[in-house]
């Protein structure tokens, strides 16, 4: 399995355990969707009315996608253009990243990360493996740390909840009538990656079934 290397040695980390009744793909996209902050959570990680989403800078391969984030409250200035923020993004590492098949990362500060792996239950339920990696040595004080940031996460997902289970359809690869704006550029790219992945996937189970002469189900076209 894929992981970020920035996890090494000398990481404590608290985990907490939630499942959402959706699609993994809408649970996916929602922590790379930048451009909700300032009205989602507007009470907490959105505070300050940054609504303004210059870019985002993203830069995605077969292993994964990362985003450069710079939301920042609307004055009405011009945007950078994508050179600008390229080099930006340049001497900095990404606040988001994303590895396939479905780990997460928020680069919060050098000493303080979260985390999330999607794991797929059914079509219909999505479990989170979040935790915050921090570099905390007392132990007393780690713990506690840990908890209350176990209680931050929780209840910041909830706030991401509430709009995440109203989005139809369930599985956002067949989501053709959705539209995307340029601060979706994350969401854009993790959709073409997934949709290839899944192409290449099926292929194979194909050839691997036709080797061993294992009928496959045939689907009608829509």
């Amino acid at each position: 399995m894929p992981y970020f290397p920035q996890l090494g040695a000398g990481w404590r980390y608290g985990t907490v355990v939630v499942e959402w009744p959706v699609h993994y793909t809408r649970a996916i996209e929602n922590q790379l969707d930048v451009a909700h902050l300032a009205f989602v959570h507007r009470t907490t990680i959105g505070a300050g009315g940054r609504s303004f989403v210059e870019g985002p800078y993203v830069e995605a391969d077969q292993q994964g996608i990362k985003v450069w984030v710079t939301n920042m409250r609307d004055e009405g200035r011009n945007p950078r253009s994508h050179k600008e923020l390229a080099a930006a993004a340049a001497d900095n590492e990404p606040g988001l990243s994303f590895l396939f098949p479905g780990i997460w990362l928020l680069n919060i500060s050098p000493r303080l990360k979260n985390f999330i792996a999607f794991v797929p239950i059914n079509e219909q339920k999505t479990r989170f493996y979040l935790r915050v990696y921090h570099r905390i040595s007392n132990p007393v004080v780690a713990k506690a740390f840990e908890a209350l940031m176990g209680l931050s996460n929780r209840f910041i997902l909830g706030q991401d909840r509430r709009v995440v289970v109203t989005q139809t359809p369930l599985d956002s690869s067949a989501a053709q009538q959705d539209i995307l704006i340029g601060a979706d550029r994350a969401v854009s790219q993790f959709r073409k990656n997934h949709a290839r992945l899944l192409t290449r996937n099926n292929s194979v189970v194909l050839q691997e079934a036709i080797m061993c002469e294992i009928p496959v189900a045939s689907y009608p076209e829509d």
